[in-house]
């Protein structure tokens, strides 16, 4: 079910490709004293920056960072080899400043906004109440949510784009939620006809058993609703979740809005994924922060043609990829404006 929002944002979607933005932005470099090419990718991402605001001098004053989060159900089949309050401990980690994200946020002077789509059970104040699931269903036995919960959570993510588009220059997107990443894997699979132990993550902290299990879950989700994932809105609905859902809106909001957002792993690069499903041009606007290591990670950028800024290895640290990349996007601006 398309909503009335998410197809006229869909209408409003173009290529953000501007010849004039293009040869000012080049035009600046090439007057700078200093060989052709001298800065590297800081050069590309200056002019990808430009383009997705439209000037051929951009500024960056105001930052923040959206991280959604919900429960997967699909947690009940052992995918994680965590515990089942993990989502919980981990966004209250987030909210009260102390995760490795949150720390990047502060000092980097980026805005953290903490948005509960669909957690479950108890959690901490300080997240923005927009919840469009008691959390996601089991995808082996279920779809992760009714039509009415995927077509809420998209417009959530449009709404919420909108808004960041009057406040913000550039965001970074993140997500917290235990088992998004097998959800993930399954909305990936499904797009592309790729096979499960392909598109599973498989981080360092993962036991072999816990992925094998994601396998599994993976392979059983995707033949369980196969006739109802022949479309990018039905992998949503039936594999994606609440949090995957309102991250794949937001990403076409701000294409709509030409708002930067910095993605900052693998769920969320998924959610990229099936915006571009959706649109092509969505993707125009998006930046890429990281490659974790992971292969599944890395064939997913590849499917996406996109090349990420930093290959540190991050796992299981939301926000941080994304905060560093913002912080990249910054120096790299400062140097285009200040060089005489």
């Amino acid at each position: 079910m398309i909503s009335p929002r998410l197809r006229d944002t869909l209408d409003r979607i173009v290529p953000l490709l501007n010849r004039d933005v293009a040869e000012g932005v080049l035009r600046r470099w090439d007057a700078l004293p200093m060989p052709e090419a001298a800065l590297g990718r800081l050069e590309d991402l200056v002019l990808h920056y430009a383009m997705v605001r439209g000037t051929a001098a951009p500024a960056l004053h105001r930052k923040g960072l959206y991280v959604f989060c919900g429960d997967q159900q699909v947690v009940e089949e052992g995918v994680t080899g965590g515990l089942a309050d993990a989502t919980a401990r981990e966004v209250a980690q987030f909210v009260r400043g102390g995760a490795p994200g949150a720390i990047l946020c502060r000092h980097y002077a980026i805005d953290p906004v903490t948005v509960n789509t669909g957690l479950a059970g108890p959690h901490p104040p300080g997240a923005l109440e927009l919840v469009c699931a008691p959390g996601s269903q089991n995808i082996t036995k279920a779809p992760a949510l009714t039509a009415q919960q995927a077509a809420q959570a998209m417009d959530t993510g449009l709404a919420l784009a909108a808004e960041a588009a009057a406040r913000f220059d550039v965001v970074g997107l993140s997500s917290i939620s235990s088992g998004a990443a097998v959800a993930a894997a399954a909305a990936f699979s499904a797009i592309t006809a790729r096979d499960a132990a392909e598109t599973v993550a498989r981080p360092r902290a993962l036991p072999d058993a816990a992925w094998r299990r994601s396998v599994a879950a993976v392979r059983t989700a995707l033949a369980r609703h196969s006739a109802e994932t022949v479309t990018p809105v039905g992998v949503i609905r039936c594999l994606g979740g609440a949090e995957i859902a309102a991250m794949t809106g937001f990403l076409l909001g701000a294409a709509a809005n030409r708002l930067p957002v910095v993605v900052d792993g693998y769920v969320e690069g998924v959610a990229a994924l099936l915006a571009r499903s959706l649109s092509p041009d969505s993707l125009d606007a998006a930046i890429f922060a990281q490659h974790n290591g992971d292969a599944a990670h890395g064939l997913l950028l590849s499917t996406l043609g996109v090349e990420p800024h930093l290959g540190l290895g991050l796992h299981g640290a939301p926000g941080c990829g994304a905060a560093l990349t913002i912080h990249l996007i910054e120096a790299a601006l400062r140097l285009f404006i200040e060089i005489q």
